[in-house]
């Protein structure tokens, strides 16, 4: 979960198009909730603090 990935990785998970994961991976990069660097020819995914305290309160709602 706090492994850096590159789009291949993520996308073995999601299994969105090209477009609709960059369309997403932006919308979360824009908001501050990931991060991208670029290593050569990928972007690497990270998680940013803001991003693991939301997902913090999110795995915690309703208990």
């Amino acid at each position: 979960r706090d492994q850096p990935l590159c789009v291949c990785v993520i996308n073995r998970f999601m299994r969105l198009s090209g477009s609709k994961l960059s369309y997403h991976l932006n919308i979360l990069k824009e908001n501050g909730l990931i991060e991208g660097e670029s290593q050569g020819n990928w972007i690497i995914y990270s998680i940013t603090e803001r991003g693991r305290r939301l997902l913090h309160c999110i795995e915690h709602a309703g208990k």
